[in-house]
């Protein structure tokens, strides 16, 4: 499937297929004693990718150096870039769905990262300058 995001395309797999999600994710979510997720970007990375409103949902635009949605998020969203409003309801909807505290520097990296991932799991490549 392929989809164009600023002025550049990008051929992805369905945007809509979280397939791929294992029950097992949570087991890979850093805890700490109490066995709280801890406020960790890794752990806002492992959420992304195995929560199924969000599995495969974001991809990095080459064209735009952005975060992309590639379908709908779990609240109202009237962009296909990601905004700092999203990073805001993306921090209530961890809290309120796992109980899980993350700064906003935690969930800005997460999300980036989490983008290039499914950029890298789509088969494009990191261009270079």
């Amino acid at each position: 499937m392929a989809h164009q995001f600023c002025g550049t395309s990008a051929s992805e797999s369905d945007p809509s297929d979280s397939s791929n999600v294992t029950p097992l994710w949570p087991a890979r979510l850093k805890k700490d004693r109490a066995g709280k997720i801890k406020d960790d970007d890794r752990n806002v990375v492992v959420l992304l990718e195995g929560d199924p409103a969000f599995a495969a949902a974001l991809t990095w635009d080459t064209g735009c150096v952005s975060v992309t949605k590639l379908r709908a998020m779990p609240w109202p969203s009237y962009s296909l870039s990601w905004s700092e409003l999203d990073g805001v309801e993306l921090r209530f909807y961890l809290e309120s769905h796992y109980g899980a505290s993350f700064s906003a520097n935690n969930i800005e990296a997460g999300v980036a990262i989490a983008a290039l991932n499914r950029m890298l799991a789509d088969g494009r490549e990191i261009p270079t300058t």
